[in-house]
This record gives C-alpha cells, sequence and structure tokens, in this order.
C-alpha cells in the first residue's frame, strides 16, 4: 500500500559521537536549510552523518563526496566507541524520530542499529546519563518515558524494516530498500553538487 503524500520534512538533526560533532542539534527550515563554511569546519561530515542515518548500510554509504576519492570510513567519523545519528520529524499529525546508534567494534568495523520513537522528539539528553552516554534502549525508553510518558522508543531487527516503517509512516516517499543503491548514488550526486556549489 503506498502512503499518502505527506508534508513531513526534517525538523532537527542530532550528531552525537561524531568527530566534530561530539553533541551536536542542528535545526532545519521546512523549506529550505543551507549548510555554509569554509574548508575543514564539518559541511562534508554532516552530510555524511545525514548519509549514514537514513541509508543505515556501509556497503551503499561514500564518504567524503566533495574530493571522489572516497577515503573515509565510518569508523574515522567515530568520536569514541559510541554515537547515535537522529531525525525529529516535523510537518505531519503525529510526532516521529528516527535514527541509527553507532558502535565501534574492537575490529574496527561499526555496527549501525536502526531505531524510531513515536509521540516524541527526541534531544540529546535522552541519550545520556549524567556524561555517561547510554548504549542501551531500554535505558533511553525509561528516560524517554519520564520525559515524555506517551511516548515509545523501539530498535529494528533489520535494515529494510527499518526503511519500511519510514516509507509506509509517509516519512520517505520511497521505500529505499527496494532501490537501496540507487538512492544512495542519487544521494552522493546531490550532496557533491550542494558543496560544489556552496564553496564558489
Amino acid at each position: 500500500m503506498i502512503p499518502k503524500p505527506s508534508k513531513a520534512y526534517i525538523d532537527s538533526l542530532i550528531v552525537i559521537g561524531f568527530k566534530l560533532y561530539p553533541k551536536s542539534t542542528f535545526k532545519f527550515d521546512k523549506t529550505f536549510t543551507s549548510i555554509f563554511g569554509k574548508n575543514g569546519v564539518g559541511k562534508t561530515t554532516l552530510l555524511d552523518a545525514i548519509q549514514v542515518g537514513i541509508i543505515a548500510n556501509q556497503q551503499y554509504t561514500k564518504f567524503n563526496v566533495t574530493t571522489h576519492k572516497d577515503d573515509r570510513t565510518l569508523a574515522d567519523y567515530m568520536y569514541s566507541t559510541l554515537g547515535y545519528i537522529i531525525f525529529n520529524i516535523g510537518g505531519m499529525t503525529k510526532q516521529y524520530a528516527f535514527g541509527v546508534r553507532l558502535y565501534k567494534q574492537p575490529d574496527g568495523k561499526v555496527e549501525i542499529k536502526p531505531f524510531a520513537a513515536e509521540n516524541t522528539h527526541l534531544i540529546i539528553e535522552d541519550f545520556f546519563e549524567g556524561n555517561l552516554l547510554l548504549d542501551d534502549f531500554r535505558n533511553i525508553k525509561l528516560k524517554l518515558l519520564n520525559r515524555s510518558p506517551s511516548s515509545t522508543l523501539f530498535p529494528f531487527d533489520t535494515i529494510s524494516e527499518y526503511h519500511n516503517y519510514l516509507f509506509e509512516k509517509g516519512i520517505l516517499g520511497l521505500n529505499i530498500s527496494s532501490r537501496i543503491s540507487d538512492f544512495s548514488l542519487l544521494y552522493r550526486s546531490i550532496s557533491t553538487g550542494i558543496l560544489h556549489h556552496s564553496s564558489r
């Protein structure tokens, strides 16, 4: 079943545990948001974080697109062993958030675990107990329920379930899992164009 078109947009992006962005929130306008800055301030890092959070599959993510070198890995971006990329969605009658948990294993590989939340938007404090970054979704859920009793938070077993959910809820206009390689190529083309244009 194809969901009805929605006016969903990214209301805010939270990046935790990334180099240059160890604990950051970015607000987006519902019509247009511009990302600009000098070389080395983190424009590409931010776009790569968005890519990881949506695609959630390292096989199809290519980093540092402006150089066409693909000379970075997800592990290179990690500030420590644990991180999160979270999207809060606006423009819908119900509040949604989704994202991924990143865990760098001892062998350097990064495990990506997608999740979603309903009836709330997420904030940085939901993922910390004091200065400790939480890695267990059960603890995050307990903190979230204290702040927003009607909220729910749940991880997905597979990336396909994650993409199906985003499509069925009308958050994304296409089911990425069915055309993930095409989406990855399109995303890289758009990102390259954005950054080349902003550097002129």
